[in-house]
């Protein structure tokens, strides 16, 4: 079995390929249209909340820095239950669609929004950097609301709308 820093590396090369779009177009096809309208309600959920917050919506994650990649994939795989992983008693999981928070300070943690404050206070530095003086982005990657300290010189990239 891969170890998880494999499946991750598996998962970025899938992402990021150019037939990417094409694949989820005819995995959605042949899923229950149950789960796809539940998983629609929830990202449209959990883009209203990020909207809210002046987050980021990551429409393709083929623009956003790899090491931000990493962790989002990670979490996700954690969510969809093929990484292993910690949830809060609500156990969220790609069955159950609905938003979901995880956080760079708390790696392997996927909870949902009520049991967000579970994830703790962020790291005072930078995820990216290293600098002092941080704030708090959310970047949403479909149903996840992902939050990333980063100081006022790294949110641009971090932050920057992939398209």
């Amino acid at each position: 079995m891969a170890d998880r820093t494999e499946m991750i590396a598996a998962a970025d090369r899938i992402a990021v390929h150019p037939s990417f779009g094409a694949l989820v177009d005819q995995l959605r096809a042949a899923a229950p249209v149950h789960l796809v309208d539940q998983d629609d309600a929830a990202t449209a959920h959990a883009a209203h909340l990020v909207d809210a917050v002046g987050g980021s919506s990551k429409r393709t994650l083929v623009n956003v820095p790899a090491w931000l990649r990493a962790e989002l994939l990670d979490a996700l795989g954690v969510y969809a239950r093929t990484l292993p992983g910690r949830a809060c008693r609500h156990a969220p999981t790609s069955a159950r669609p609905g938003p979901v928070v995880a956080a760079t300070w708390r790696p392997g943690w996927v909870v949902c929004l009520d049991c967000a404050p579970i994830l703790g206070d962020p790291w005072q530095v930078c995820s990216w950097c290293g600098a002092d003086g941080v704030q708090v982005a959310t970047v949403q990657a479909g149903v996840l609301l992902y939050q990333v300290p980063v100081c006022r010189a790294c949110r641009p990239q971090v932050m920057a709308d992939a398209g």
